[in-house]
């Protein structure tokens, strides 16, 4: 038995759905990374409702840290092999225990203002002879 009707079922994602526009034209007003880097691609409403089956219940795989989180292709880009997700995550693994041990001091600007990651403890790398001499 379904525990709701289609019509209480189709109120609800056009609420789902009035919800996100709303919260769309928030995200549009503050600033964003896409206005500055030209590689982020902004999806329209209507993609992402048509690729979540308008945040159907069978798309929903879990709650994020404020909404429910959705099943969606976009771009129509193939799902990803376990091997390669794992070296993905291994990747960014690396790149946050980088950034854990970098000092702020260690982050310095150039003349555009443009930041650049200083002391990434190459000397590490240096036999301990060669140091002493």
């Amino acid at each position: 038995m379904e525990m709701y009707s289609s019509a209480a079922k189709k109120h609800l994602q056009q609420s789902k759905t009035k919800e996100f526009k709303s919260q769309k034209r928030v995200n549009n007003s503050e600033s964003s990374f896409s206005q500055y880097d030209s590689s982020y691609r902004q999806y329209t409403t209507e993609e992402i409702e048509e690729s979540t089956e308008y945040f159907s219940d069978t798309r929903r795989i879990g709650e994020g840290g404020y909404k429910p989180v959705y099943k969606c292709h976009l771009d129509n880009i193939p799902p990803l092999s376990w091997q390669h997700r794992f070296r993905i995550a291994a990747d960014i693994c690396s790149g946050l225990l980088f950034l854990h041990q970098t000092k702020p001091a260690n982050i310095l600007l150039d003349r555009n203002s443009v930041s650049k990651v200083a002391d990434v403890g190459l000397a590490r790398l240096v036999p301990p002879f060669v140091k002493t001499q």
